[in-house]
């Protein structure tokens, strides 16, 4: 695996970690909406990080590759994992602006790409938010 460290100059107290296998990997998918989908999930995980990491890590997974964005935040909640992709849906104690488009968005892309997303987290533990688009 090669592993890429880096800090954003708006981010200053964030680590950002980016994991990829050495061979690389090929997904079949238009490319401006795959990233648009990496920078709203890892525009988040800046978000809920006060501070600390976020980790974005890529693995082939038989026919998919599996895209990982990890937050050092509050993580979720149980119950609100069933709303979290919902357009307009915001959690009642969320700390940042926003306008409750942004997962939705990602699910929208994702799923217009025959992938799925989903979401890893233990509440005060953070958060991983997944997903995944065919491999070409």
């Amino acid at each position: 695996m090669n592993e890429v460290e880096f800090a954003r100059a708006d981010a200053p107290d964030h680590e950002i970690l980016v994991t990829v296998p050495e061979e690389g990997l090929v997904v079949r998918g238009d490319r401006d909406r795959l990233v648009q989908v990496l920078s709203n999930l890892v525009s988040n995980a800046l978000k809920v990080s006060v501070e600390g990491s976020v980790t974005v890590r890529l693995e082939q997974r038989d026919k998919e590759v599996v895209f990982a964005v990890i937050d050092s935040g509050p993580g979720i909640p149980d119950d609100a994992r069933s709303r979290i992709f919902e357009p307009y849906w915001r959690a009642e104690n969320a700390t940042y602006k926003g306008t409750g488009l942004g997962l939705a968005i990602v699910r929208g892309i994702v799923e217009g790409h025959g992938g799925r997303v989903w979401i890893e987290s233990t509440p005060g533990c953070g958060a991983a938010f997944l997903f995944s688009v065919p491999a070409a």
